[in-house]
């Protein structure tokens, strides 16, 4: 059982079925992936998930304390944990840039903004 505990980020997981693994094999360990997907969701880790038009592939918005500890939840999970899974782990940060109103930006610090965002 994962335990409620306050959170500092959001990690995004692009979840990815690995093109050599049996279906069957991921419809036998489904019920425990969705039963710990759903203990994950009711614990305040995993806060958003999404289908996709690939069918092999599933988001998770997660909120963790780093990349690092998303990933070690997310290893309780037995498709994860048994490998059968692609998990790339992105953290997200608020977008600092809108901090400053735009028309309070000098042109120098505008074009520095732009640089850093492209």
């Amino acid at each position: 059982m994962v335990q409620a505990r306050s959170v500092f980020m959001k990690v995004l997981a692009i979840i990815d079925l690995k093109p050599s693994v049996d279906p069957d094999t991921v419809r036998e360990q489904l019920p425990r992936e969705i039963q710990g997907s759903w203990e994950l969701f009711t614990a305040g880790v995993l806060r958003e998930a999404y289908a996709t038009s690939a069918p092999s592939r599933v988001i998770f918005v997660l909120e963790a304390d780093s990349a690092s500890a998303a990933d070690a939840h997310l290893q309780g999970l037995p498709l994860v944990a048994g490998g059968l899974l692609h998990v790339e782990l992105i953290e997200l940060r608020p977008f600092a840039n809108w901090s400053a109103p735009v028309h309070a930006l000098s042109g120098h610090h505008l074009a520095r903004v732009a640089r850093a965002v492209c």
